[in-house]
């Protein structure tokens, strides 16, 4: 039979070769662990970036195709203007303070539909530029998201966790050896 020191000292040995096996192991986890968010995280990152590019993209054509949709109108609007002011002109008698009134008449309403056009155009553009920020946003959250969630991640062995697990096995090896020594010192009644 083993001396109760020995029981102990083999007992505090494979406690502590346990709890730094423990700890060792822990690390290799977290490490891993810390390694696969970091790469979602990327991958992530990437997807953020990419979708931003991709939303204001599409964004600015569209602003794009709208401005040159406004460019078409006031020009339609122009030749129309003009269209009806030759025909005015080659078909009226109207001379003078009626002929004026008349001018002012279709240069007013050219006017009034170019100021509706600008206005659609800008209440348009405001629209786009106010999307382009949300994109932005949206994509600056989900990578400030990643951040936070990496950086809260340790990669390092849980030295108290190892402490506590060494000193678990040395009480418990002391206890082993106390035990074992009463009982030979009272002749194994216990």
């Amino acid at each position: 039979m083993c001396s109760p020191m020995a029981l102990g000292i083999a007992s505090l040995a494979i406690g502590t070769g346990s709890a730094i096996a423990k700890g060792v192991a822990q690390q290799q986890y977290m490490t891993a662990q810390a390694e696969e968010y970091a790469r979602v995280a990327d991958l992530n990152n990437k997807a953020a970036v990419r979708e931003y590019t991709e939303q204001s993209a599409a964004e600015r054509v569209s602003q794009m195709q709208e401005q040159a949709q406004a460019s078409r109108q006031a020009q339609e609007i122009q030749k129309d203007a003009l269209q009806k002011k030759g025909t005015m002109l080659a078909s009226t008698n109207a001379t003078g303070g009626a002929l004026n009134a008349l001018m002012a008449d279709y240069e007013r309403e050219e006017a009034v539909r170019r100021d509706n056009i600008r206005q659609q155009y800008e209440m348009r553009a405001v629209g786009h530029e106010l999307n382009l920020s949300a994109y932005k946003d949206r994509a600056q959250n989900r990578i400030n998201s990643n951040r936070n969630f990496i950086g809260s991640q340790s990669a390092g062995m849980n030295a108290l966790g190892t402490i506590l697990g060494i000193g678990a096995a040395g009480l418990n090896a002391y206890g082993l050896y106390s035990d074992l020594d009463y009982r030979q010192r009272t002749g194994g009644a216990g």
